[in-house]
């Protein structure tokens, strides 16, 4: 066999010539990995920092921005329906609680005694009139009802000055006259008991009949001025307004004793 080897060596130096270039070799390779490995480090960093981006700092697009309204509207609505409900709900307790307007006048009408009810009125059509709260008794029903009246104020206590055949209440359309007395020159003094009229037209006049033959007295209304006649002497006292069924005093012609004229005596 030829001989292959290289003149002036020996196989084991040239074993040692091929050594240092193995080395190089394996350290190129170390390199190549380290390098290899920190790519894919930046490239796994890089990924996770996108994974971190805030949405904002993300490109909004026309159907995100459609669906975050459409988000809102439907919270917006049911936070809306929410609240109606609670409403519904007050109001249905309010309504359990508290009266309506109708029925808390039927309740304050309860409340009002009998017979003061309807005392704003006389008789449902016109304001009463007066300055005091009087009572009526036996009425409807037999039950007592109060009006408003004028209240007779004087220092003077006799019958005579103060009462005498005067107006002593108006209830609608039913006059009161208190009692009174009738003087005949030296005759005893005569007497006429209170006396109720019912007044049904606009100037009727209540008047006082004496009669000169048997000297008794009554009171009486007369549509027109009443006049004395050869047997009966006549005093017109008081006459009244009729306005919507309500009595009222129109002119007072006389109150006190009558005093029969002396052509009458």
């Amino acid at each position: 066999m030829p001989d292959t080897r290289i003149a002036g060596t020996t196989p084991e130096e040239a074993g040692a010539r091929n050594a240092p270039q193995e080395g190089r070799i394996s350290a190129l390779e170390s390199r190549i990995n380290t390098l290899l490995t920190g790519i894919e480090k930046e490239k796994r960093s890089a990924e996770e920092e996108k994974q971190k981006q805030k949405p904002e700092d993300k490109p909004i697009t026309f159907g995100g921005v459609q669906t975050a309204l459409d988000k809102l509207m439907k919270s917006i609505a049911m936070a809306l329906n929410r609240v109606s409900s609670s409403i519904d709900g007050k109001i249905r307790d309010i309504g359990k609680i508290y009266a309506t307007q109708d029925q808390a006048k039927e309740f304050a009408k309860d409340a009002v005694p009998p017979m003061l009810r309807g005392l704003g009125t006389s008789g449902g059509a016109e304001p009463s009139t007066g300055n005091v709260i009087m009572v009526q008794p036996g009425g409807k029903g037999g039950q007592d009802s109060a009006f408003v009246g004028t209240m007779k104020v004087g220092t003077t206590t006799t019958i005579e000055e103060v009462w005498a055949f005067g107006v002593k209440s108006i209830l609608v359309a039913k006059v009161t006259m208190y009692e009174g007395y009738t003087m005949k020159g030296t005759q005893t003094q005569g007497f006429v008991a209170e006396t109720e009229l019912n007044i049904t037209k606009q100037g009727q006049i209540a008047y006082l009949s004496y009669s000169l033959t048997s000297g008794a007295a009554t009171l009486g209304l007369s549509d027109t001025f009443p006049l004395s006649g050869s047997s009966t002497y006549v005093k017109p006292l008081q006459s009244f307004n009729f306005v919507n069924g309500v009595a009222s005093k129109l002119f007072t012609y006389h109150k006190g004793v009558v005093q029969i004229d002396s052509a009458y005596a």
